[in-house]
């Protein structure tokens, strides 16, 4: 049955149940199946995702399109997820979908996005607020269903981790790096390089401020953050602390300043993310022994159309 008394059904393709708020109990155990199966790719993001905790809309996606060897059923059977969150009033809705590792590949999403679209669920409002989605390891089904809709690509970044701690002491970062160390601040001057895009996709993280601070001149270099992302510390380099400085040393002192944070930290994985066109932030991470790991794509869609009647 529908919580909110509509059912958007093709016998042949999907049925969407909407629900207030995030998934739970069947939902969840899926989003959990289909994480376990991504891990290994990077694909996807894990239960704390901050969409999950924001999502205000769940749709549970039932089909009855099958792969040939997807578990037997006599009815439809749930085969993904689509949670709905809102980071603003008037910004884009965030959309995180996710499918069952036995019903990938089956066109079901597709079919989910085209049911949205054609009859989207009243609480969106008759606005036509346009819809946001990352595609997490430039996933290619991700990929293909936002061609089928038309998506514009707003963002590109690159994420790279550090797979050993003690990488970085044989690493090619130039030595000079070393005499920066990292002062807590709350006040960073330097340009955030993090699109809007990516804001709106990660959440608002805590994060700890640090200033990258010549030890000997107390010299500022720059700027970064240090984010606890569940399982994962997010480098985050805020930039050089004057525009008219020199980049390349200015970006060697940040990240020279931050690796001795990073190695202190016990467990869990350790990455940065970088601006896919920010080749020297990406060169110094590099040279400091980081890898890449995968390219992630925003893209954003008038998916939800305009003046389009409720059922």
């Amino acid at each position: 049955m529908s919580l909110h008394g509509r059912e958007l059904e093709d016998p042949e393709l999907v049925t969407l149940h909407w629900n207030d708020g995030g998934p739970d109990g069947q939902a969840l155990d899926l989003i959990v199946r289909a994480a376990r199966a991504d891990a290994e790719m990077s694909f996807g993001p894990d239960l704390r995702h901050p969409s999950y905790e924001r999502a205000f809309l769940t749709a549970q996606v039932y089909t009855r399109l099958r792969r040939w060897n997807a578990p037997r059923a006599n009815g439809p059977a749930l085969a993904a997820v689509i949670t709905l969150a809102s980071p603003s009033d008037t910004g884009p809705i965030v959309v995180d979908a996710v499918v069952d590792p036995d019903f990938r590949s089956t066109g079901v999403i597709t079919a989910a996005f085209e049911t949205l679209g054609q009859s989207p669920p009243a609480q969106l409002g008759a606005g036509g607020r346009s819809v946001a989605a990352c595609a997490y390891g430039s996933h290619p089904a991700a990929l293909r269903t936002a061609n089928r809709f038309g998506a514009q690509v707003s963002a590109v970044r690159d994420v790279l981790v550090l797979p050993s701690r003690d990488d970085n002491l044989r690493s090619r970062l130039p030595s000079g790096s070393v005499y920066f160390r990292a002062v807590p601040t709350d006040n960073a001057v330097g340009g955030e390089r993090q699109q809007v895009a990516w804001r709106l996709v990660d959440g608002d993280t805590p994060r700890v401020l640090y200033a990258a601070t010549h030890q000997e001149t107390g010299d500022v270099a720059g700027f970064f953050a240090l984010e606890d992302r569940g399982g994962a510390t997010r480098l985050v380099v805020l930039g050089p602390s004057a525009p008219a400085a020199d980049h390349e040393t200015a970006l060697r002192g940040i990240v020279g300043a931050a690796l001795p944070l990073l190695r202190d930290r016990e467990d869990g994985i350790i990455e940065s993310v970088v601006e896919q066109t920010d080749v020297l932030l990406l060169e110094t991470l590099r040279s400091a022994a980081f890898q890449h790991d995968r390219t992630d794509v925003v893209f954003e869609s008038d998916l939800v159309r305009k003046n389009t009647p409720s059922r």
